[in-house]
């Protein structure tokens, strides 16, 4: 908020077409305490949601014909509690494991870009360690290891997430498919412990896997719930950059 909304930055505008409810009725209390008699805040969607359109909102990823499935894991980069830690060292061998049990389902690996960069220059991995990892992607056909700077064609043949604590948690939940959570809810904003709490939240191997069977299974208890968050508190319609548009043109035209 402190950035993204800084009162040097806003003092020079007239709209802010803020990502949430929440961050609009927030922004509201705050500029209470200034004067800015010009500047207005209105929500109506995210326009960066619009692009979501073509992905199968709620149903089955795209998968390639030879695999049932496809899972999408995501481990967060750093080890460091402040700013939440990664699961990666605690579950990185049992997935892994897992899906070489399971050939008839597609694992995408998708870490954040500094994650492998990071571990080696703390020491907590070697070469050796990140080669043999890497290894298993590059040689089972099952296994996607995804450094594309572009992360939506993973996103859409996704049918289920495995993910710690990212900057792309918004975007997979409104992809409307389920997400098993790793990481912590500290430091959350309102909004991300609300979807979070449609999350299945995995503690341990046990309930990672447990989730994980329930889904491939079609047993997701929350989707619907998911859908309608999706559709009546974020304002999810694909169309949120029209609004925004039809909304400047009105205001221009007085």
């Amino acid at each position: 908020m402190k950035v993204s909304y800084n009162l040097d930055f806003i003092h020079n505008i007239s709209f802010i077409f803020p990502e949430s409810k929440e961050i609009a009725d927030s922004l509201d209390k705050a500029l209470s305490f200034v004067h800015f008699p010009n500047l207005k805040v209105i929500f109506l969607g995210f326009p960066r949601y619009d692009l979501y359109e073509n992905i199968n909102y709620g149903g089955e990823g795209h998968n390639h014909s030879q695999f049932s499935k496809t899972v999408m894991w995501l481990p967060r980069w750093t080890t460091n509690d402040s700013v939440a830690s990664t699961t990666f060292f605690k579950y990185k061998d049992s997935i892994i494991k897992y899906f070489l049990e399971h050939k008839d389902l597609r694992l995408i690996c998708r870490p954040h870009p500094l994650m492998l960069r990071n571990f080696l220059s703390t020491g907590e991995m070697t070469q050796a360690e990140v080669d043999s990892f890497l290894k298993v992607f590059a040689d089972e056909d099952n296994f996607t290891y995804d450094d594309n700077p572009d992360y939506m064609q993973s996103l859409q043949e996704a049918d289920i997430f495995i993910s710690d604590l990212t900057s792309l948690m918004f975007e997979e939940f409104i992809t409307g498919k389920p997400t098993i959570y790793l990481g912590s809810l500290k430091g959350l904003n309102k909004e991300a412990r609300k979807i979070s709490s449609f999350f299945y939240r995995a503690e341990n191997e046990k309930q990672i896997f447990s989730y994980l069977e329930d889904l491939l299974n079609g047993n997701d208890s929350t989707k619907q719930q998911r859908q309608e968050y999706i559709r009546n508190e974020m304002n999810v319609d694909y169309k949120s950059g029209e609004r925004i548009i039809e909304y400047l043109k009105k205001d221009f035209h007085g």
